[in-house]
């Protein structure tokens, strides 16, 4: 058996910890001087969804939370220019094919979807599950009011035809609709 020297296996070993080490370092420094401007950007992309979903909304105020069917929905208030109530923007995640799907709603005061916007459904399928965050068929869901119903096809009233090859993501996007 040949012998084992210092060279051959200590200092090796070492100058990997070391090199670990100050990666370890370098990345939170990293994560420590970026996380304000990571949140701020987040936070400025969730007031642009908003206003894409409620764009006569003038402001958003009062963020809250509900539990509906044992899942949290994030809301705020829609004001417009007047300071007065015309809706509500909501946020909720249900289970899609592959993953969570998150959808944006506004609802007037009268309970009328304004438009839906798919915020996130990354591990649903291309070109089948995601084109559930098609404009065609979130289109579906504009000036009606809830519950809606999945159906395979020629959704009238309240009714949402679904998106074909695509059940359990069109129905986790209606889900959220209806929370």
């Amino acid at each position: 058996m040949a012998k084992l020297d210092f060279k051959e296996i200590i200092s090796p070993a070492l100058k990997l910890f070391i090199i670990c080490l100050v990666s370890a370092f370098l990345l939170a420094g990293t994560n420590y001087f970026t996380e304000k401007k990571i949140d701020e950007n987040l936070k400025n992309q969730e007031i642009e969804s908003r206003k894409v979903v409620f764009n006569t909304a003038f402001e958003f105020k009062n963020e809250g939370a509900v539990t509906v069917n044992e899942k949290q929905v994030n809301y705020c208030i829609a004001l417009d220019e007047n300071g007065e109530k015309i809706g509500y923007v909501f946020t909720c995640q249900n289970k899609g094919y592959g993953g969570e799907v998150s959808v944006m709603t506004g609802i007037g005061v009268d309970g009328s979807v304004v438009r839906s916007m798919v915020l996130s459904m990354d591990d649903e399928t291309p070109g089948l599950g995601q084109n559930a965050g098609k404009e065609e068929f979130l289109n579906q869901f504009i000036n009606k009011t809830g519950p809606f119903l999945w159906v395979k096809a020629d959704g009238k009233g309240d009714e949402i035809t679904g998106v074909t090859s695509a059940t359990f993501t069109s129905k986790a996007v209606i889900n959220c609709v209806n929370d």
